[in-house]
């Protein structure tokens, strides 16, 4: 077999995508997605008598991980998609394709390869980590179909108690979807992120308006109006008869009409009347997901330090799983506590000798130590 490293996707790879089920971004919507990115790709390819044997489309970017800052080999659209493509015919592809990856990112001095969430159809492999995770809900799989989701007595009285505020409408786009509405949706996820005490990616990646609107025939955007107010929308993409639950955003001022069972109820409707199957929820472990999904979403991940900083978040991630890191952090809670609090002993002292022992002592005066306590 032979392989090479091109700066871009392959022609055979752009007109026809391996498995177009799954759940992943194509080569094509990856391609696109690059050209709005200015992404300098690492296109591994292995060849066979002139056949593409296997294609993986990777980057080199430096973020943290695991609490370190590292230069790290992945799969590009990952951070986007939610889930990550590959291509390989079988293991021995594979093989030869990861030897290639690990010689590219060595040359670029990465510490680490990590490759995730990628859909296990598109792994020749039984050596590579699996996670199976409840993600999915599956209209097949349920007794009513895509009625257990939109024709629930609780979506029914929140309709209605919607539409005695203003009238009730919802407007569905496949396709492009225009720069106006994805500034709305942008806005509202900004101010949603700000009240979670968080950073919107859209706050993060100047670029984010433009890579949701890049490749727009697997793109679907649905908004649930009071009047010409927004109630909630959702931008999502769709995969053979999958669409995935990629950002949902409500509008806070509308909190007492539930607007996010409404937007998922609207969102079943729609799945049903366009022979859609199943919704993936993707990333995120947001708990409301918890009442829906029903059937596994099962990925793999390829991870390799090439580096001791490499190595040491590796080790750190082990620790997670098992609970270390937990234990470490209680301990470095508690000698913060106890160093907080000598230090507070020490300011009061300093005072009550100033003051002549009138503050020390003053109820006004109360040590919080922790976020909870505030």
């Amino acid at each position: 077999m032979i392989t090479e490293i091109l700066n871009k996707v392959p022609q055979e790879l752009l007109l026809i995508t391996p498995m177009e089920e799954v759940i992943a971004p194509s080569f094509l919507e990856l391609n696109d997605l690059a050209r709005v990115d200015g992404v300098d790709l690492r296109v591994l390819v292995v060849r066979d008598c002139g056949r593409i044997r296997a294609c993986a489309i990777c980057y080199v970017k430096r973020r943290r991980h695991h609490g370190l800052q590292l230069t790290i080999y992945e799969l590009f659209g990952y951070h986007l998609h939610d889930y990550s493509r590959l291509f390989a015919e079988d293991e021995e592809a594979l093989d030869c394709l990861m030897q290639l990856a690990e010689q590219d990112a060595k040359f670029h001095h990465c510490d680490m390869i990590y490759w995730a969430n990628i859909p296990k159809e598109l792994v020749p492999s039984d050596h590579w980590k699996i996670t199976s995770e409840m993600k999915i809900f599956n209209a097949k799989e349920s007794e009513d179909g895509w009625k257990e989701l939109y024709n629930r007595k609780s979506i029914k009285r929140f309709r209605n108690k919607a539409a005695k505020v203003a009238p009730y409408h919802v407007e569905v786009i496949d396709g492009v979807v225009p720069l106006v509405l994805m500034k709305e949706l942008s806005s509202f996820h900004i101010n949603r992120w700000r009240f979670a005490g968080s950073v919107s990616p859209f706050v993060s990646n100047k670029k984010r308006k433009e890579e949701y609107i890049v490749h727009p025939i697997n793109k679907h955007y649905l908004r649930v109006m009071l009047g010409d107010e927004l109630l909630a929308c959702h931008y999502g993409m769709k995969y053979g008869k999958t669409l995935l639950w990629h950002t949902p955003v409500i509008n806070p001022k509308y909190l007492a009409l539930s607007p996010l069972r409404l937007l998922l109820g609207e969102t079943a409707l729609y799945c049903e009347k366009n022979g859609l199957e199943a919704i993936d929820f993707g990333l995120g472990d947001e708990a409301y997901k918890n009442g829906y999904c029903t059937v596994p979403r099962i990925t793999c991940t390829y991870q390799r330090a090439l580096s001791l900083r490499g190595q040491l978040s590796s080790a750190i991630a082990l620790a997670h799983q098992k609970g270390i890191d937990q234990l470490l952090l209680d301990c470095k809670s508690i000698a913060k506590i106890i160093k907080d609090r000598f230090k507070c002993a020490r300011v009061l002292k300093y005072i009550s000798k100033k003051e002549e022992g009138k503050i020390a002592f003053d109820k006004r005066f109360v040590h919080i130590s922790t976020w909870s306590e505030f």
